[in-house]
């Protein structure tokens, strides 16, 4: 090899560890100041999401599931009686920041009003979040570092600290604010690892680390149970060529340990209480089935037909179909094993339709859409004058990533560098390839893809660094090649314009829900609910909101003493031609049995309003088949049936009546605190009437 040949490979960027490089005083200051940055924007967006979004104080879907969680563990409740159906660590971990934050208020405070607290709470929990997306800045370096050098982990930090998604996300009460910076520590300790020849105690409680992440990583993200396989087997990886398999297995034995350290109690606390062997959740098969549904063709987290949107009772939901196709009754893992038996035989019966599906699921996950899930980040940013900002999110740090990973393939098969025994470029890579794989397999999501972008950053830092003066000229060409390869996947989206406007119509929807339970029927509402309806008129779930938006206007209408004639008789026309329209719906096969349920939920409730418990009892009975859980079915039929035995003589019909009313009222009051007064009330008249 000639001086020159020597000096280009002497330049190239391999994927050689330089953790060992000491970082000058002025990077040193630089990093420092990369993490103030980093720290302050977060908390600067949560400030603002707190002052400006309408939904701050109303969690919704998920993060109302994890703060409900989090409140009965802070105040000495069990979290749940079953085994569990979503990862755990997330809320008991924000059960404890709830804990102190209260504490620190009631020795400062005294008494403090619950609606105060509960917003100090949730302050408290998003400015810790933003501490730990900032920690996970100087994660995504350390690990860059690790693998690719100082250079391209400066551009792998910068990147992270500014990405616009997760400048949101500390808002958010979702688990990847905890997720993130614990997968980050990671990929950390493990690059930084060595199986030694012969084990110091450092290097033993380091893979034992490095076990204790992986183990919390899988109880806040059931898809890293993946990856604990594969971290077992790294140090063989790394000793195949030097085969010092009894210091590999010395590492793996450290890693296992500390992986059981944190699954085994889990794991046995489900078997303890439903007699499950679940090592995490009983979730799997659901999952697994939600993702590859010929139902949901693009594989994106969304509502089954038989689903409610409500994270607590989405087990039940999923064991009530289960048991209904099955026709017998079913235990906690047998619904798992259920669902899995349903997408496997769904796979073998629709082979082309299932890989369609995980074709779709790829592009999706290496496309430039941030697929919405609880939160839409750009219907949020509506309200959310930062997020309003062109901060750069995976379309730039995607497409850079991707050629990163290109340019590094490229590069490495071209040279065969030495990997050396850390983790290194390939490594960084193949976990990428293996966390991308579990996301395609089971349900992508924005949430979901959050995992990858620290692996992202760390090739697209690679990247640039390539392009750096001194490499361009060498570099330039596969840079180019590699940037038009990447181009495809990211730019080439399968949402078009009209599946987008339903993703954001979806959001609308919910604002409507949540604006007509806490603020009535404002013309704000009004406007949204008639646009709804405008533009979907075929979608069963938007005809039953505006159906119940319009009617609690037209009662408005009826009810108010200076309306006009004119006014009332239109606001009575309109009142029948929606009981028309929940009645189609109720009767239409095609409609999807939740929808069916929720019309049956309103029209029995219009009936009970109108005076007429003979219809409501029989509407509410029926929605109750789909969910006997429904706390204000319940309630609304215990009045109905009350009323419905004042309507005739006292009789064994009318006592059965009562009774019936009763036991659905006793067996509320203790369930729905909120409603103690009214429910008692009621409890009061059917107890009267039946000792009449």
């Amino acid at each position: 090899m000639s001086s020159n040949q020597e000096n280009n490979q002497a330049e190239r960027p391999t994927s050689r560890p330089a953790s060992a490089t000491a970082l000058s005083g002025g990077q040193k200051i630089g990093l420092v100041l990369l993490f103030l940055a980093a720290w302050f924007l977060r908390i600067q967006f949560a400030r603002d999401y707190e002052q400006n979004h309408p939904l701050a104080q109303r969690p919704v879907i998920d993060e109302a599931s994890y703060e409900r969680w989090a409140l009965r563990l802070a105040s000495g409740e069990p979290g749940s009686e079953q085994a569990f159906f979503q990862e755990p660590l997330y809320p008991y971990a924000l059960s404890v920041v709830y804990g102190a934050v209260e504490g620190r208020k009631t020795a400062i405070e005294g008494d403090v009003a619950p609606d105060v607290l509960l917003r100090s709470q949730r302050t408290g929990a998003r400015h810790l979040q933003a501490f730990l997306g900032a920690l996970t800045v100087l994660l995504t370096f350390f690990f860059t570092r690790c693998v690719f050098g100082r250079a391209a982990a400066f551009v792998a930090a910068t990147g992270m600290a500014v990405y616009q998604p997760l400048l949101l996300f500390p808002a958010y009460l979702l688990k990847p604010n905890l997720f993130l910076p614990l997968f980050t520590g990671l990929l950390v300790v493990v690059a930084g690892l060595k199986v030694e020849r012969v084990p110091q105690l450092r290097s033993l409680i380091g893979w034992l680390s490095a076990g204790v992440l992986a183990g919390l990583c899988a109880l806040l993200r059931g898809n890293a149970l993946v990856l604990l396989p594969v971290l077992l087997l790294l140090p063989f990886l790394r000793v195949r060529k030097t085969r010092e398999w009894g210091a590999a297995a010395a590492s793996a034995v450290c890693l296992l340990a500390g992986m059981v350290s944190c699954l085994l109690p889990v794991a046995i606390r489900n078997y303890t209480v439903s007699g499950v062997f679940a090592i995490t959740t009983v979730g799997a098969g659901t999952n697994l089935y939600g993702g590859n549904s010929p139902e949901n063709p693009h594989g994106v987290a969304t509502e089954l037909p038989f689903i409610r949107g409500i994270p607590e009772y989405e087990f039940e939901d999923w064991k009530r179909e289960a048991q209904r196709r099955l026709g017998r009754e079913l235990g906690a893992g047998e619904v798992s094993d259920f669902w899995l038996r349903e997408t496997f035989s769904s796979i073998a019966d629709q082979p082309l339709v299932h890989l369609r599906i995980l074709f779709n699921k790829l592009r999706l996950a290496l496309g430039a859409y941030e697929v919405p899930d609880n939160h839409h980040l750009a219907w949020d940013a509506g309200f959310w004058p930062l997020a309003q900002f062109p901060f750069p999110g995976y379309t730039l740090w995607g497409w850079l990533g991707l050629a990163g990973m290109i340019l590094f393939l490229a590069q490495h098969f071209r040279d065969r560098a030495p990997m050396g025994s850390e983790l290194r470029g390939r490594e960084a890579l193949a976990i990428y390839v293996l966390y991308l794989g579990t996301i395609v397999l089971t349900v992508m999501s924005m949430r979901a893809r959050l995992a990858l972008v620290p692996l992202l950053l760390c090739f697209a830092g690679f990247f640039l660094s390539c392009l750096s003066p001194s490499r361009i000229r060498e570099n330039w060409f596969p840079a180019a090649i590699a940037l038009l390869l990447s181009a495809l996947p990211v730019f080439n989206s399968i949402i078009d314009d009209e599946e987008r406007q339903r993703d954001f119509d979806e959001r609308e929807m919910n604002y409507v829900v949540y604006q007509l339970q806490s603020e009535g029927v404002t013309d704000e509402v009004l406007e949204l609910a008639s646009g709804l309806a405008e533009r979907h008129p075929r979608s069963s779930r938007i005809r039953i909101l505006a159906a119940e938006v319009n009617y609690i206007r037209a009662r408005e209408i009826w009810n108010d003493e200076n309306a006009s004639e004119e006014s009332r008789q239109l606001a009575q026309e309109s009142a029948q031609a929606i009981m028309q329209l929940l009645r189609e719906i109720t009767e239409d096969d095609n409609v999807p049995p939740r929808e069916t349920f929720r019309a049956r939920k309103l029209a029995g409730l219009i009936h009970l309003q109108e005076e007429s418990p003979g219809p409501a009892v029989s509407h509410l009975r029926r929605a109750l088949e789909f969910d006997p859980s429904d706390a204000v079915c319940r309630m609304s039929l215990a009045n109905a049936l009350f009323l419905r035995s004042l309507e005739i003589a006292p009789s064994a019909q009318t006592e059965a009546w009562l009774t019936e009313s009763e036991g659905l009222l006793v067996d509320l009051l203790p369930l729905r605190s909120e409603d103690a007064p009214e429910i008692s009330a009621l409890l009061q008249q059917v107890y009267a009437e039946l000792v009449r």
